[in-house]
C-alpha cells in the first residue's frame, strides 16, 4: 500500500492498517508533546500525543521531509553522547 492509498482510507481503516503493519522506529519527547515515528509499508507515520496525559493521538503520514529531522537529530545526539562516554586511550 502506498501513501496516497492509505490517506484515501476512512480513518478507522487507517488505524486498522497501522495497528496491523506499523513498525516502531523512534520516539521524540518535547516539552508538551511526545512524538513516535513508525514505518508503515513505504512511508512513515508519526503519532503525537500530549506528554502529560498521553491522550489525543494524532496521526500524520508522510514519505520524507522536515518531520523526520527531529528523529535524525535525536539519533545524532544519542550517538554523540555514547561516543563521549567512551574513553580513548
Amino acid at each position: 500500500m502506498d501513501l496516497i492509498t492509505f490517506l484515501g482510507l476512512p480513518e478507522g481503516e487507517q488505524w486498522e492498517e497501522f495497528c496491523d503493519y506499523a513498525v516502531f522506529l523512534s520516539k521524540y519527547r518535547d516539552i508538551d508533546i511526545t512524538s513516535n515515528i513508525f514505518r508503515l509499508h513505504d512511508f512513515y507515520v508519526e503519532l503525537t500525543v500530549d506528554s502529560a496525559t498521553e491522550t489525543g493521538h494524532h496521526m500524520n503520514a508522510f514519505v520524507d521531509g522536515p518531520r523526520l529531522d527531529k528523529y535524525r537529530q535525536a539519533d545524532i545526539d544519542y550517538i554523540n553522547e555514547i561516543l563521549s562516554l567512551k574513553k580513548i586511550d
